[in-house]
């Protein structure tokens, strides 16, 4: 599988979740054709290169997935609408980076971006899996020491990560 094609099965499956999420709904015909549209618009942008249709289409799949969130539609869904959303922009980002660049060592740097964005997206749904799954009320200044720790935390992995892919193109 090409990276463009990755590109257009996470978009199609972003906007399959934002689709299904809005299906619940009653009253979600209009819904449904925004969304399609704005799968369609997305795909065709990405397919003809055009660099705004990856900013874009990721941006209102992220409004549409606050509003689902807003509208007390299936939280599971819209998180996972935007996951596949900012994992699509991402890989299209990474693809018109390195598109025509003379790197001889494209199959490893490739190799290592899927490593990375697999291992981003796995534990954004874990994280939103276990989010989604606890009922517990906890003050402000607690919720915001939890922030920062996860915050530290995903900093602490993304520096691994990057360590592992230095050692490994040496």
């Amino acid at each position: 599988m090409t990276l463009r094609e990755l590109t257009a099965a996470l978009i199609v499956l972003g906007v399959a979740a934002l689709a299904v999420g809005y299906a619940l709904a009653a009253g979600a015909a209009a819904w449904l054709t925004l969304i399609a549209a704005l799968g369609a618009v997305w795909l065709v942008g990405v397919g003809l290169r055009q660099d705004w249709a990856s900013s874009a289409g990721m941006l209102i799949a992220a409004g549409l997935a606050a509003n689902g969130i807003a509208a007390d539609l299936p939280p599971g869904w819209m998180v996972a609408t935007m996951i596949l959303a900012v994992s699509a922009w991402n890989a299209d980002y990474f693809h018109r980076r390195i598109d025509g660049q003379p790197l001889s060592d494209r199959p490893a740097l490739l190799r290592a971006f899927l490593i990375r964005l697999g291992a981003v997206a796995a534990l954004s749904g874990i994280l939103a899996a276990l989010t989604l799954g606890l009922d517990m009320s906890i003050g402000f200044l607690a919720a915001m020491a939890l922030a920062a720790l996860l915050v530290g935390a995903l900093s602490r992995l993304v520096v691994a990560l990057r360590q592992a892919a230095d050692r490994q193109e040496s």
